[in-house]
This record gives structure tokens, sequence and C-alpha cells, in this order.
């Protein structure tokens, strides 16, 4: 073990900010995508999910905070079990890639801007994945992870029902996402030997594994890669062209 458990989970989400900060400098014309996707998706799954974090810390993953900027404290008081800065800095760098991806593999860009917004699926998504962690909660069987890749997968149907143009989009960006999340495991594994059984709740888990990495962790990029990656494209009503 190169990096202490304590510090590697903030390590990774650092290496991964530094991929979002070069893609951001690299891709100008996806800038703007990036950083909405970037936000939007953080605030989504904090506010949908604030009521569940704590199952979610007992059935799934219990990770090691660095606890660096006291925020331990302030969460500790507002009744959460999270104690540091490093999950809103994975979701917000995680989810900004993910929304690129498609773009930057495929060498697409946004090509057209239709006329009307689909707003109402900024309100919509937190509905989808409060109710399924909710209804997933409530069965006491079922660990909290599969309920989220149900809010995905809804949220995903909802924009293929409006816009089919974008399904192969969402399947591309879903099969690229767990292929990049799958990968920087692989790489990054070796500086923390043993972290999947350190943070991992595996006997909550289907314990199936793929190289070492839980396959729900496959399951849940991606499931985040297949709504992430066409979210900004249907909530602007864009489309993609071939030529950057």
């Amino acid at each position: 073990m190169f990096i202490d458990y304590q510090y590697s989970y903030l390590v990774g989400c650092l290496l991964l900010f530094i991929l979002w900060l070069i893609l951001f400098i690299r891709r100008k014309d996806l800038r703007i995508e990036m950083l909405t996707m970037s936000i939007l998706a953080t605030i989504w799954l904090f506010i949908s999910g604030i009521w569940f974090v704590n199952t979610y810390l007992e059935t799934y993953w219990n990770p090691q905070y660095a606890g660096i900027l006291g925020l331990g404290s302030f969460f500790k008081t507002i009744g959460l079990k999270i104690k540091g800065v490093e999950d809103t800095l994975f979701l917000f760098s995680y989810s900004g890639i993910v929304a690129v991806l498609y773009e930057e593999i495929l060498g697409k860009k946004h090509l057209k801007k239709g006329r009307s917004k689909n707003l109402k699926f900024l309100i919509i998504f937190p509905l989808f994945v409060f109710v399924s962690l909710l209804i997933t909660k409530s069965t006491g069987a079922i660990n909290i992870i599969y309920g989220e890749y149900l809010a995905y997968l809804l949220a995903s149907i909802f924009i293929w029902w409006f816009r089919r143009d974008l399904l192969m989009h969402s399947l591309v960006s879903g099969m690229l996402s767990a292929i990049f999340f799958f990968v920087s495991y692989l790489l990054l594994s070796p500086l923390s030997v043993g972290i999947i059984h350190k943070f991992w709740i595996l006997n909550k888990t289907s314990g199936v594994f793929v190289l070492g990495l839980p396959f729900e962790e496959i399951l849940w990029a991606f499931f985040i890669g297949l709504w992430v990656g066409p979210s900004y494209e249907f909530i602007k009503d864009l489309k993609d062209s071939t030529d950057r």
C-alpha cells in the first residue's frame, strides 16, 4: 500500500478532478456542458439523496475520509455520517467527465439548438431518485445501490421517450462510463492495496467481482452514464455533429 486508506479516497478524487480540468481546458466547446452537468448532478444527487446517505454508508460502503476543511463536524451536527469533501468532489468531477465522454471519444460537437428547453427535467429527475431510494429502503432487503440503478434508468427512459435520437448517445455514454470507471480502478487500486475490502460492505453485495472490483460499481458507472451523458442535450434540445 502506497497511500494510507485515510487519504486514498481524497487522492483518487483529486486525480479525477485533474482529469476533469484537463478535459475542460482541452474542449472549449464543451465547457458549459461539463460545468453545468457537474453542478446539476451534484446538487440533484445530494438534495434527493440526503435522506438516504446514512443508509448508503451502512449498507453499501463506508470509506475513510481525510477530514479536511473540518466538514466532518458540520455533517455530524446535522446527523450525517459523511466526514469530508470527497463525495462532493467525486460527484462533481465524475459527472462532468461522463457528460462529455461521448463527444470526446467519438469526436462529436453540438450542431443544432432547438427552440424548446426541457427544464421540467430539472425537477423530475430528483423525484425519480428520491422515490426509487425510498422504495428500495422500505423493502429492507435490497441494497440501496439498486435504488440508484432504478432512478437512473427511469431518468434515461424519460429522455428516450421524448428524444429517441438520444438513445444511442445514452447507451454509448453508459458503456464508456463503465469502461472509464473500470480502467481507473485498475490503474489506481495498486496505490491502496486491499481498498475494496476496506471500504465496501461486501456481504451486502452480489459477491460478483471483475478483477477485484464489485460488479455493482461497474453497473453504477453504466447507469450514471446512461442518464448524465444525454441530459444536457435533452435539457437544451441540442443535436450532435461528427465534425469538431
